[in-house]
């Protein structure tokens, strides 16, 4: 026992409490909510995959709308994991998987900090205190054991970061650019919404003790490792894109590309995003109080409610900071040297860039891990250790108190995927299903035969009156010989989905039967033409 104590120091404390309460709460909220059954994971999550699989992906017609055309790379490991493992087996790796996320926060926190081997008991308190206001980031917490990729990928964002952060020191200068360029560019691959991450990573170069000259080398570097990260994990699929297309990243970035038959324009979710100067406040406000939605939407970016205090503590700190900052040239050149103010310009470019692109909370993880890091910097400015503490202790109190997790939707637990039917259904082929209500394209995954589905509810005007590769497309297949037509809705088939499929001269038959999933149930029809 005294040989075990004696080898238990400040570091490898800091590192076994910051694992076990990782591990412990992400397994909480990863198994006490149920099971995942999140609106995107029915979209798209699950339907992708398997029509990719199925080689039927390119003869359905934006079977998930716009979210048809979203890399699918780490979807395709999640839905072979999906059908391979039991449902708390599942949930416990992604869990696992997140859970670096949260550590390499802690890594940040250790650095910025000083702990280091050989450190003393007195050194703990703070680097603690800022892992903990990481760990207490809502949305993050909320992904747990869910198929959103967003906690996933952003241990690549954090991994580079942390590169750069130490570059020089646990690296050289170029090898810690090259890679760390190379793991922003795997992040971007797996999912667009990280390129604001990549982008702001600039801040590294305009902050830190090495050269001009130094800096030019290794952002070169770190460009050419982010090109070629980002097509090792995504390039088949722009390919894939440009040939059907002609926009490598269709439907986005098309005012750029002009993929034919499509408007003009760089298509984006509006519906949170923000650029004007007060966005800066409103937003660390909206997620303090858990209001303020613009478009019917519980928080000014996301669909659910969540409260988290530690963005206007991080406001608050930032601006005593910066008045602090302007009593002389000498003393904001010394903190241009250093690294740690490279990584606050990147978590301050990366943010802006966020909410003039996407504005949407779960893209903001990377960021949203680092909140509690940035708290512990600026708590650290003061030179003091016990100002840090006064800062860091009631701010973790207060973030705790005001803390609130959104849920993006769970069911009980049971033996099966419960969006997965235990029994496969089977269709005559060739079948085309019409898909009238989102999200509802997870039912691929059971349907077996040759079926192809069309997103016909929204996102793409399929009307005749239109033209373009997916009208023609579904024009081609209608005329097909021999196709089994399947309209699925949910509830009701309305009276625009109805005026809809008269325009194209069908009508729902009388043979219909329902599917069930879960607690989820959905009609399925076959169609029949009227001339």
């Amino acid at each position: 026992m005294l040989r075990i104590a004696s080898r238990v120091t400040p570091l490898s404390t800091y590192w076994i409490l910051a694992f076990t309460t990782t591990v412990a709460v992400l397994s909480w909220y990863a198994y006490a909510r149920g099971q995942d059954v999140n609106w995107d994971q029915l979209n798209y999550h699950l339907g992708l995959p398997r029509l990719l699989a199925t080689g039927h992906f390119w003869d359905s017609i934006a079977p998930a709308g716009l979210h048809s055309y979203i890399t699918p790379t780490l979807y395709q490991a999640q839905f072979a994991a999906v059908r391979s493992l039991p449902p708390l087996t599942f949930a416990a790796l992604l869990a696992g998987l997140q859970t670096i996320s949260f550590l390499l926060a802690a890594a940040a926190c250790a650095n910025l900090a000083g702990l280091k081997i050989g450190c003393s008991w007195r050194d703990l308190p703070v680097p603690l205190l800022g892992f903990l206001l990481c760990l207490l980031a809502p949305v993050p917490l909320s992904e747990a054991g869910t198929t959103f990729i967003d906690v996933t990928t952003a241990s690549l964002v954090l991994a580079a970061y942390l590169l750069l952060l130490t570059r020089g020191t646990l690296l050289p200068l170029g090898r810690s650019g090259f890679l760390a360029g190379l793991l922003l560019g795997l992040a971007v691959g797996f999912k667009l919404t990280n390129l604001p991450f990549l982008l702001g990573c600039i801040g590294f170069a305009l902050a830190g003790p090495d050269s001009f000259r130094q800096r030019l080398r290794w952002l070169a570097l770190g460009a050419l490792g982010a090109v070629l990260g980002e097509l090792a994990v995504a390039g088949w699929w722009h390919w894939a894109l440009w040939t059907h297309f002609g926009n490598p990243v269709f439907p986005f970035f098309n005012g750029i590309f002009k993929a034919a038959g499509f408007p003009p324009d760089n298509f984006r979710d509006n519906r949170f995003t923000g650029i004007l100067p007060e966005d800066l406040l409103i937003y660390p406000w909206s997620w303090l109080t858990g209001t303020g939605g613009r478009w019917g939407d519980a928080s000014v970016s996301a669909e659910m409610p969540f409260r988290d205090a530690r963005w206007i503590i991080l406001l608050a700190l930032l601006g005593g900071w910066l008045a602090a900052s302007l009593a002389g040239l000498r003393r904001r050149a010394a903190i241009m040297r250093k690294a740690s103010t490279g990584l606050a310009l990147t978590v301050l470019f990366g943010f802006v860039i966020w909410l003039g692109t996407f504005g949407i909370q779960r893209y903001l993880a990377p960021l949203d891990l680092l909140c509690g890091a940035m708290i512990l910097l600026l708590a650290q400015a003061w030179g003091r250790r016990w100002i840090a503490l006064a800062i860091l202790a009631p701010s973790t109190l207060a973030s705790l108190l005001v803390l609130k997790v959104p849920d993006w939707g769970h069911w009980p637990w049971a033996d099966h995927w419960q969006t997965l039917a235990p029994t496969a259904v089977e269709l005559p082929s060739p079948s085309l299903v019409l898909l009238t209500s989102k999200p509802t394209l997870y039912v691929a995954a059971n349907l077996r035969g040759r079926v192809d589905f069309v997103e016909f509810a929204e996102s793409f005007d399929l009307s005749p009156a239109m033209r373009g590769p997916l009208v023609e497309q579904l024009e081609a297949r209608l005329r097909e010989p021999g196709l089994h037509l399947y309209v699925l809705y949910r509830g009701k088939l309305s009276k625009t989905i109805a005026k809809k499929l008269a325009e194209r001269h069908l009508v729902r038959g009388n043979a219909c039967r329902t599917l069930t999933y879960g607690l989820d149930a959905l009609t399925l029809c076959r169609l029949r033409k009227t001339n």
